[in-house]
């Protein structure tokens, strides 16, 4: 996907400055929700305020508050710029999470009305080495 491709983000309040700034590295346009709250600079914005404010900015939110968003999606029936949900508090590495998130964007045509869920890195390295530990078992047994 070109760089002018790429849907512009709105992180949700919870999601971590150093991952917004390996996206904006990777060349999407990233505001925090805390640059669009003037009242609280985003703390404790509505998940359905952020949502609007989405729609309004044209922006795909990105937010680590699976359940909420899931059931915003529903009742929105697809009326919004799109969801990406991803588990950050998990994650010691941003880096790798934003590469992650990337490549569901990528992988998707239009991300309008959209509910894309990232897993995270450690969960990906851990179902990695539960396929090692099972391969070796099965060698092992021969």
């Amino acid at each position: 996907m070109r760089d002018d491709q790429r849907p512009p983000l709105l992180t949700d309040e919870h999601i971590p400055p150093h991952l917004a700034a390996h996206l904006i590295r990777m060349g999407y346009d990233v505001l925090a929700v805390r640059q669009t709250d003037n009242s609280k600079f985003g703390d404790g914005t509505s998940d359905a305020s952020v949502m609007d404010r989405a729609k309004i900015l044209g922006r795909v939110v990105i937010t680590s508050n699976r359940i909420d968003y899931e059931s915003l999606h529903k009742s929105l029936r697809g009326k919004h710029c799109g969801i990406i949900v991803c588990p950050v508090e998990r994650d010691e590495d941003l880096k790798k999470q934003a590469k992650m998130i990337h490549q569901r964007i990528d992988a998707c045509s239009d991300m309008n009305g959209q509910l894309l869920r990232v897993t995270s890195v450690r969960v990906n390295l851990d179902a990695m080495r539960g396929r090692r530990r099972k391969s070796a078992r099965k060698r092992n047994a021969e």
